[in-house]
């Protein structure tokens, strides 16, 4: 590359930064924020209300700000909307936890809150379960999805076994930003197999 050419990819990167009105990326981002399917956490899943919202807001900026041929094309897809999933526990010094808990694409209702055994299903393999009855009730699995296995196998596993759901806790690979973290993907599997998420430091006063 000779200097003149350098010297003038300079220039015009130094001409973008300029032009590119950075506040507002971030404040129109931010205002995205607003529309979304879980209040807690979030959540603006693919067929969604809070998806469709986000668009509409999308479109009318485009309009504001003078693009022409705006428009939204429709697509078919299967769609998921999670309100919340809240799970409630006495630690160990006998004071009511909230937790809340991350969802992955399946389906669990309850009416309000509605009382559940847990239990420890180690890493949700299938000697895990030996000796254990986990019908009707939530099994608790650490799982690293990374280096193990995706969140898939343990599910189903517990989904065979009559569990309610599976409760999966990260213990490495993914989530292991913070203690505190929810981690959730996408997941194969019948919607009928409930699978959420918990923190790990959750996951400890739970265990405790």
């Amino acid at each position: 590359m000779h200097k003149e050419e350098g010297e003038c990819e300079l220039k015009e990167e130094e001409a973008y930064i300029r032009a590119v009105d950075v506040d507002y990326s971030f404040h129109l981002a931010k205002r995205m924020e607003q529309y979304k399917c879980n209040e807690a956490l979030g959540y603006r899943t693919a067929g969604s209300r809070a998806e469709w919202e986000t668009g509409e807001m999308i479109r009318r900026e485009m309009e504001a700000i003078g693009l022409e041929r705006v428009r939204k094309d429709e697509i078919s897809l299967d769609s998921w909307e999670f309100k919340q999933a809240i799970l409630r526990f006495y630690d160990a010094s006998g004071q009511l936890k909230e937790c809340q808990l991350g969802a992955y694409q399946t389906d669990f209702h309850t009416d309000g809150f509605e009382e559940f055994t847990i239990v420890c299903g180690g890493k949700g393999t299938a000697a895990d379960y030996e000796g254990a009855d986990v019908s009707g009730k939530l099994v608790l699995a650490e799982i690293n999805q990374r280096e193990e296995w995706w969140i898939n196998f343990p599910v189903y596993e517990a989904h065979i076994r009559g569990a309610a759901a599976l409760i999966a806790v990260q213990g490495g690979g993914y989530g292991e930003v913070d203690d505190t973290a929810l981690n959730a993907q996408d997941i194969g599997g019948p919607a009928d197999a409930p699978a959420f998420s918990m923190s790990r430091a959750d996951a400890r006063a739970l265990k405790e």
